[in-house]
């Protein structure tokens, strides 16, 4: 993504600039207006199974840049379809919610405009400052980019392709009879422990479990590999809970009617087990005197055993479950059991691991041995990451204290997914162990602008959320005053206190360069991932949706926008309950964003939109889409109530200039860069489009915005008004969406 002085841009034919260009006006039935644009694409049906060859390059939502490895455009384009369906938008008038007037002047809040947001400059980065950076030129012929460091390999488990259907065979093998006979017999002990009447409990016979184990490693596997599939067989046979925790996950992922009383069931037994034996973590009951005197120097907290690692693992899962339930018992006993959890792992040592204890002689005469140690030790590794990956879902889904710092992942990052499931690729040396940590890999993208090889895309997955809560870190430390004052001897006078929160834009120059190199950073990864996309036809995986969320999550004040959505739902309750000074003061909060920090808004406008494109076409239900379609559409909904405000009209006068061309854009489609970089600069000046939304500055686009999102949680891209008023019947993956599409139409 980056352009250099020496580099050329690619010439390529006309044809190539535009793949729909030898169709004529007449087949596509449009014209150069921009509402013609505004049509449903999800009407464009494909098979269930299908893998949408006909997008290619040209169906990334987020345009890579110059490739080392030339991409062949007319074979990419060969399948794109001769024709496309359009369905014109539905003119609906529906009125915004209430804003309160403002009390503050917008010459207040334009004065104050960050001066990144007034540059017109051409930096390849976002780091220098400019509000935006140089869109990408086309590869180079001459010298090497990031991706040229990044082997290519065609083994088609780069997971960025759909997950192929698991054989019956397969299934079978991952949940034999004899772990499903120890589960049941290991069940009926567990409920004579726990005293409770059996008599409710409802076990899903042999074959319902290996259909849940086998969603499982389809579903959810590919996106959190912290389990080996190969010896999973081995490892549920000696442990019960694990194989009762992955059949959960599973089951949720079946997206069966009417299974909840069997599931809650299940569920219960699971959890009350877990915190029988705290996790896998059991202390020692000292039957001794109990006045013992502590001892200084030794550990504080002593264990009966070693914790269970595969106990652990199925805790793991037992807590994303209840994260994500949407029940607010269940979500505070996550909260609870989140302490056991990373006690349990510091216990371990899971993240403290040493370079050379880990390293891993490959080769063909490599032992036995050796490779059963390695995979200890890389399942070690992924479990212990999991647990702070989880950490970091507290943080940025309810806005919790982390548990864990970036410093505690100490340990080297997991290995590409396809050398812990098949050893023999290590052997053969086609791919090598990683023996980066997560700070040193973390530096080589900050500093060098690269990204270390042989990393898999739960490695990318753990280094985007590491960007986000080193960004965090950065941002709440640049608000204590102390911490950028230089000590000296000479009294000095003290200006009034700093915000308690962080400012958007940043208040000093350090937090706002942090904060664009992070931007950098995830464009480092953007690139690969793209890589992956063009290669498997234009199929988004599921990494894609982390780097939009990761956009918007540093980019917004997530705080204020929720605290100006309830306080504006609250409009609806009687006066004597409103808090309309705090709905005042969110609302100047996000004024403050839209206008002084408006191109980095801008910015997260684009990734929310683009998360809306992935979610559409590649949902995999996966436990980080619903927060992200929430979040999503909440920004988009601020962002297009403070349009039409004012302050926010008066800004866009005071700065309005010679037009731009193109006057407008569709941000939940295909977009070339230098289009989105255009946007972030000028985007004041054009009109932004989003498919059943229209341009986002129509009064009715806020009301639009919040439908869009319900049915993007429902599950369904176009509801009937009839489910829409019926959200109880539909069958949610995980809860949460109930709770999030309760709270948007509440909004609405």
């Amino acid at each position: 993504m980056r352009s250099t002085p020496t580099q050329a841009p690619i010439t390529r034919s006309p044809e190539c600039l535009d793949p729909l260009s030898n169709i004529s006006n007449e087949a596509l039935n449009l014209d150069y207006d921009p509402m013609a644009w505004t049509f449903d694409t999800d009407q464009m049906q494909f098979p269930s199974n299908a893998r949408q060859f006909g997008l290619g390059v040209s169906g990334i939502n987020w345009l890579s840049p110059h490739f080392a490895d030339g991409i062949d455009l007319d074979t990419l384009f060969a399948g794109m379809a001769s024709s496309v369906s359009v369905q014109g938008l539905p003119d609906e008038t529906i009125h915004r919610p209430g804003i309160m007037e403002n009390r503050s002047s917008a010459g207040a809040l334009l004065q104050g405009l960050s001066e990144s947001d007034k540059g017109t400059g051409s930096s390849e980065y976002y780091v220098a400052g400019d509000g935006g950076r140089a869109p990408f030129k086309g590869r180079s012929h001459r010298r090497g980019s990031v991706l040229s460091s990044v082997p290519s390999h065609e083994s088609g488990n780069e997971g960025s392709v759909p997950s192929p259907l698991l054989h019956n065979d397969v299934v079978s093998s991952l949940c034999p009879f004899s772990a499903y006979e120890n589960l049941c017999q290991a069940i009926a002990a567990e409920t004579c422990k726990q005293g409770d009447d059996r008599s409710d409990l409802r076990i899903p016979t042999h074959e319902q479990m290996q259909i849940h184990v086998g969603r499982y490693f389809q579903s959810f596997h590919p996106i959190f590999p912290f389990l080996r599939r190969a010896s999973f067989a081995n490892d549920s046979s000696e442990e019960w809970l694990l194989l009762l925790a992955v059949s959960m996950i599973g089951s949720k992922l079946t997206n069966r009617p009417n299974h909840h009383e069997e599931e809650d069931s299940i569920f219960q037994l699971l959890g009350k087990a877990l915190q029988r034996q705290w996790y896998g973590s059991l202390p020692e009951c000292h039957s001794g005197d109990r006045q013992e005197l502590f001892v200084p120097g030794e550990p504080t907290r002593c264990f009966r055993n070693p914790p269970n690692l595969r106990v652990l693992q199925a805790g793991v899962l037992n807590v994303i479950c209840m994260l994500h339930s949407g029940e607010k018992d269940l979500i505070e006993r996550a909260l609870d059991d989140r302490y056991r959890l990373v006690e349990a792992c510091n216990s371990l040592c899971l993240l403290s691991e040493d370079n050379e204890n880990i390293a891993l002689n490959v080769g063909m005469h490599c032992s036995e041995e050796a490779i059963k140690k390695w995979i200890v030790r890389e399942t070690r590794i992924r479990t212990g990451m999991i647990i702070w990956l989880l950490d970091s879902i507290f943080v940025y889904t309810l806005q919790e204290k982390p548990l864990m710092r970036l410093e505690d992942a100490k340990t080297i990052l997991p290995s590409h997914e396809e050398s812990y499931e098949d050893v023999d690729i290590l052997r053969t040396g086609k791919r090598l162990p990683c023996n980066m940590t997560m700070p040193a890999a973390l530096e080589t993208i900050y500093i060098e602008k690269t990204l270390p090889t042989d990393l898999g895309e739960f490695s990318h997955v753990l280094l985007i959320n590491a960007i986000y809560r080193h960004t965090k870190e950065i941002l709440e430390r640049e608000q204590n005053r102390l911490n950028t004052w230089t000590p000296t001897a000479l009294k000095q006078h003290n200006p009034d206190n700093r915000p308690s929160q962080m400012s958007y834009p940043p208040t000093t120059p350090t937090a706002a360069q942090w904060r664009n190199s992070a931007c950098d950073c995830l464009d480092v990864l953007h690139w690969v991932a793209n890589s992956k996309v063009a290669r498997s036809a234009g199929f988004e995986h599921h990494t894609i949706l982390h780097l939009h969320l990761a956009r918007i999550t540093i980019l917004t004040p997530i705080k204020s926008i929720q605290s100006y959505a309830t306080h504006t739902k609250s409009l609806h309750d009687p006066p004597e309950t409103r808090d309309n000074q705090a709905l005042y003061t969110a609302r100047f909060e996000l004024l403050h964003w839209v206008i002084r920090d408006q191109c980095k808004a801008r910015l997260s406008i684009i990734h929310c939109s683009a998360l809306y494109w992935h979610v559409r076409r590649y949902s995999c239900d996966s436990i980080s889409e619903p927060y992200a379609i929430y979040i999503a559409t909440l920004v988009l909904w601020a962002y297009s109530s403070c349009l039409n405000l004012p302050e926010v009209v008066a800004t866009t006068i005071a700065s309005s200039g010679q037009d731009v061309e193109p006057s407008f854009l569709h941000l939940d489609r295909p977009i070339d860069d230098e289009l989105v970089q255009a946007f972030v600069r000028e985007g004041n000046k054009m009109a932004a489009y989003i498919s059943k939304i229209g341009d986002i500055r129509n009064h009715s686009a806020p009301a639009k915005i919040l439908k869009e999102g319900i049915a993007l949680l429902a599950g369904s891209s176009q509801p009937s008004p009839e489910g829409m008023e019926q959200s109880d019947e539909i069958c949610y993956t995980w809860g949460i969406e109930r709770s999030y599409v309760g709270f948007l139409r509440q909004l609405s």
